[in-house]
């Protein structure tokens, strides 16, 4: 039909109706028809609702002790206001962008380097709980904040594994020197119980002496007290007489 033409909105889409330029209403899935008559245009603009990533890449940025280091973040995010996204702002994805770099600049540089390494949930906790009413205003829903690299420079990185290994080498001479200590403990406890029991100390030397015989040709000379052996002649029986 002459100066007729129809549009579909598909599903996960919004419709934008203008008529003469001016916005009139949002259109969900379905056909339509338009009207392209040289004095009444009406036309339609898709606004995809889909979740959306975006991705901050290689972010170079201080911290609040001064450490230069890049970050990537990724961000998932939606179109829930097809009209304030596209009427607003020239480009609502660029604009998120740059809101969440701000905010991004703006918490790094209020941390220092450990409390960044040691919990990055919490950095992109806040990204994800500022961002959203920056998200809201352009018509967006900021669904998740994460940030997926923090890259060090190099001299930094061996600052940071010296001192891994340090720690590491503490710990390890602390083991060290405990077990030492118990043991240490352990054979003062035994000197001791076998000074009071002289009985406790011959039975260990006898069975030291029984593991060094039980070794094939291996001779053991034992030291007898004199006062067991003239025990053992007193008690030898006398030849018998006529």
């Amino acid at each position: 039909m002459l100066g007729i033409r129809f549009v579909i909105i598909r599903e996960a889409e919004v419709g934008l109706f203008y008529e003469n330029g001016r916005f009139i209403q949002t259109l969900t899935p379905g056909r339509y028809a338009l009207v392209n008559w040289p004095w009444h245009r009406q036309e339609v603009v898709r606004v995809d609702t889909r979740r959306a990533t975006l991705t901050l890449s290689g972010q170079e940025m201080l911290t609040a002790d001064g450490v230069s280091l890049r970050l990537n973040v990724v961000a998932q995010y939606r179109v829930v206001d097809g009209a304030v996204a596209v009427n607003t702002v020239a480009d609502y994805q660029a604009t998120l962008y740059t809101a969440l770099q701000l905010l991004l600049r703006e918490e790094v540089q209020s941390r220092i380097l450990d409390a960044l390494l040691g919990d990055r949930s919490a950095l992109s906790g806040v990204l994800l709980e500022r961002g959203r009413p920056e998200a809201a205003a352009l018509g967006l829903e900021l669904l998740a904040v994460g940030v997926r690299d923090v890259i060090l420079p190099g001299e930094v990185k061996r600052m940071l594994t010296q001192e891994i290994q340090a720690q590491r080498a503490g710990r390890a001479a602390l083991v060290t020197a405990r077990e030492e200590t118990a043991a240490t403990r352990a054979r003062a406890n035994t000197a001791r119980l076998l000074a009071e029991n002289p009985v406790l100390l011959r039975l260990r030397e006898i069975e030291a002496l029984t593991q060094v015989a039980e070794g094939e040709g291996n001779t053991v000379v034992l030291a007898l007290p004199a006062g067991l052996l003239a025990g053992i002649g007193a008690g030898k029986a006398a030849p018998s007489e006529g």
